[in-house]
């Protein structure tokens, strides 16, 4: 029985490595607050996980994660997303160019968000976040989207939320995500998404509406 050793980003941004042969129910158990550490420190978002050959393996890789500075933790994340992407960009060339469908936060996160530096990062990141309003995707995505009032002082006018757990029209992502020109940024909603980019496959359009409608689950 295969083995799981995986790391999660937790609200505060502190990180929790633990093991499982289950990864999908520990999930579970760690969103429905049944985990005494990251109980107080939800949502959790999983940033890596890593299949070992039996329990003892698990533990000894996991003893070995704990044992890294944080800067390596995230190294290793880092890393991880850039071959998923890189996986990605792969398998769409072997199939003719066709680019899969996301299916989950998870997916949106290691397709779109985090590999289209270029698109996304650039602008929402640390040290770009000020001009792009306020938003850096590269500590917590998942935490500064969700449930989150847009910084954008006409969605703030109308209600919206960067994403709207189950409404489409409330999401300013989608529709930023959507615009096919500049718009103003004071009076207006701003520059589409990805910023002075190709507008986003379509497949990967489909995966974050899904996810979106299904209520924005962190999975």
């Amino acid at each position: 029985m295969a083995w799981f050793v995986y790391l999660l980003r937790c609200a505060d941004d502190t990180l929790y490595c633990g093991v499982t042969n289950d990864l999908e129910r520990r999930l579970g158990r760690h969103a429905r607050g049944d985990v005494k550490y990251t109980r107080g420190r939800l949502p959790v978002t999983l940033v890596f996980s890593e299949e070992q050959p039996d329990r003892g393996a698990a533990q000894r890789r996991e003893a070995e994660l704990k044992r890294l500075p944080r800067r390596k933790k995230l190294g290793l994340v880092a890393s991880l997303t850039r071959a998923l992407a890189g996986a990605t960009l792969l398998a769409a060339a072997a199939c003719g160019g066709d680019v899969p469908k996301p299916v989950g936060f998870a997916q949106i996160n290691a397709q779109v968000l985090q590999p289209s530096c270029a698109k996304f990062s650039s602008c929402h990141s640390p040290s770009g976040a000020r001009t792009a309003g306020n938003l850096n995707m590269q500590v917590d995505p998942y935490g500064v989207l969700v449930g989150v009032e847009a910084d954008n002082l006409k969605a703030q006018g109308e209600g919206k939320k960067r994403v709207d757990p189950g409404n489409l029209d409330n999401s300013f992502l989608w529709l930023k995500l959507n615009l096919t020109m500049p718009t103003d940024r004071k009076t207006n909603y701003g520059d589409p998404m990805p910023d002075k980019s190709d507008r986003l496959p379509q497949p990967q359009l489909d995966g974050i509406k899904e996810w979106i409608l299904a209520g924005a689950p962190n999975n």
